[in-house]
């Protein structure tokens, strides 16, 4: 009557039980979707726990949204391949289960990673997919989320335009349900296409939209992602102190929320400005920082993806022998009650109990022996994560300073080659200044009126002018200036075949920022003259009435 009675109260507990199980599953399912971007390790342990579980149970809607959860977010990850493999097992099951709501999202997340694996066309499947799943159940949200990933498809196929048409009706039905984190989302995007168009005044206001709702919902890295667009349009548009400023406060956001994509984001911003300005010290100096970001960023990864695949290898593999070992418990229990049955017939209960209590000592020692390995196991995966560590940050170390002697050495061979073609440059125009002077003084001599006189000082003015900028001067000037600009006349040469070696000379000099005095001294040439030659060489170069010529080769 004891067992009966027991057992009776075990069927009563087992719903109230099972139901309880599945709220916290379902709650744990919900955490690990909503953090793959932002808690990937432990979002990827939930999945896999209860996704384990599910394929224990027989549980197949379980098993599904384990799988779609582990597929979001292997992709944020970068892992295509596994992600596919789990995205596509969930899909199946869920469109056996009739899940359609579930089934739709998966497709989103389908056509994700394929777009991402370049495979266009299975992308564009997936997403069309989606799209009429939830037109089917007149889903806005949905149909608002899949408007946004086919906008994103099309701009990475630079088809701007529909892209920007497929952005409008995602910010459209946003708009309608009030949902500002998904308009947050579709300003950034519109922004980006505004700025592949080069429409630089849309694309501030877009982002600046995105910045002021992220900073209403506390969105910590959307802002930055925002601020940091804001600062490339700054930076596009000339307005260089702005894009600094903007770019600096983004970098100590960054730090302050420890985002390392962002931070090396902030740093290679901040290497493309200063090298527009020409300061290239902080130029080298920033990206060199986003370089050693990356490469612990990387080493992080990789070092945490192996730890956690190893760790999940042991962890099933000790799941497997323990729960073998609890159906083996579970054999042995019912076979206990069925000998107690026989026995308390025959009448030998008392030796069958001790009998089975042993059974039951014996099992539960090996079961927590398993559990015993499994903690040394992962105990020794720890000191393995440390001893990589320790031995990440010294190779980090003397990364760091072969890279400062590199540096110091470029930047002495720099200076070197600077003053080297300084000091020519300096010469020549020392040069031809006193040949201009002389050239002055034989001209005021010239007015005398003696035939013969004026005769001989036209053969020495003649004289002077074809020596003026002699060619072993220029060859000598080319080639230390094409020590410090590499390339640059063959480069010019290739671009446009037709141009002379005066105009090529005339090219490199404007390249160094001379005035208009000091390039017609050392071509020895007069200011008119150079006038026309300038004249001559934008027309070859085919630039524009607003382009300065100077500017044009001191960016080429």
């Amino acid at each position: 009557m004891k067992i009966l009675g027991g057992a009776l109260l075990f069927l009563s507990l087992t719903p109230a039980l099972v139901l309880g199980q599945a709220s916290d599953d379902l709650t744990r399912l919900s955490y690990a979707n909503n953090h793959a971007e932002s808690d990937p390790d432990t979002a990827f342990y939930l999945g896999k726990v209860l996704y384990l579980k599910s394929q224990k149970q027989g549980d197949p809607h379980l098993q599904a949204l384990s799988g779609a959860v582990l597929g979001k977010t292997l992709f944020h990850q970068g892992s295509f391949k596994q992600s596919t493999e789990y995205l596509i097992e969930a899909s199946g099951l869920l469109l056996e289960l009739g899940d359609e709501e579930k089934l739709a999202e998966t497709y989103i997340w389908l056509g994700a990673v394929y777009q991402y694996a370049k495979q266009y066309p299975l992308s564009l499947n997936y997403y069309l997919s989606a799209q009429e799943l939830y037109l089917q159940n007149r889903d806005q949200y949905g149909l608002a989320t899949v408007y946004g990933w086919i906008g994103h498809y099309y701009e990475k196929l630079v088809s701007l335009d529909s892209a920007l048409h497929y952005q409008r009706k995602a910010q459209l039905l946003h708009h309608n349900l009030n949902d500002q984190e998904g308009l947050a989302r579709v300003y950034d995007n519109l922004g980006s296409l505004h700025e592949d168009l080069a429409n630089y005044d849309s694309a501030f206001y877009y982002f600046n939209k995105a910045y002021l709702v992220n900073s209403k919902l506390n969105q910590n890295s959307s802002l930055i992602v925002n601020l940091n667009n804001i600062g490339d349009i700054y930076r596009k548009t000339n307005q260089i102190e702005k894009a600094i400023k903007i770019t600096d406060s983004t970098l100590s956001l960054a730090k302050q929320y420890h985002l390392k994509y962002q931070i090396r984001s902030a740093y290679k911003d901040l290497s493309k400005i200063y090298i527009e300005q020409k300061d290239y010290y902080r130029a080298y100096h920033y990206l060199d920082s986003a370089m050693l970001l990356f490469s612990e960023i990387f080493d992080e990864e990789s070092a945490g993806r192996i730890a956690r695949l190893q760790s999940i290898h042991e962890t099933e593999h000790k799941e497997q022998q323990i729960s073998s070992l609890e159906s083996e418990q579970k054999s042995n229990q019912r076979l206990r009650l069925v000998l107690v049955i026989a026995l308390i017939v025959v009448g030998g209960a008392a030796l069958v109990v001790v009998y089975f209590s042993r059974i039951k000592l014996l099992n539960n020692k090996k079961i927590l022996q398993q559990r015993e390995q499994l903690t040394n196991a992962q105990q020794e995966l720890l000191v393995a994560d440390l001893k990589n560590a320790m031995l990440n940050q010294q190779n980090l170390r003397n990364e760091l300073k072969n890279r400062e002697l590199v540096e110091s050495q470029l930047r002495n061979e720099l200076a070197i080659k600077s003053q080297t073609l300084a000091t020519h440059t300096i010469s020549l125009i020392r040069k031809n200044n006193f040949m201009e002077g002389l050239r002055g003084e034989l001209k005021g001599i010239k007015k005398l009126d003696r035939h013969g006189v004026q005769k001989e000082i036209n053969k020495l003015l003649t004289s002077i002018s074809l020596n003026c900028a002699q060619e072993e001067d220029w060859v000598e000037f080319q080639k230390v200036f094409e020590e410090i600009h590499v390339d640059f006349f063959s480069n010019l040469k290739k671009e446009f075949p037709d141009l002379t070696p005066t105009e090529l000379r005339l090219s490199a000099l404007l390249k160094l920022n001379l005035c208009s005095k000091d390039i017609a001294t050392i071509m020895g040439i007069s200011p008119d003259s150079l006038r026309v030659s300038r004249y001559r060489l934008r027309k070859k170069l085919d630039l524009e009435s607003g382009v300065n010529i100077t500017h044009y080769f001191i960016d080429h």
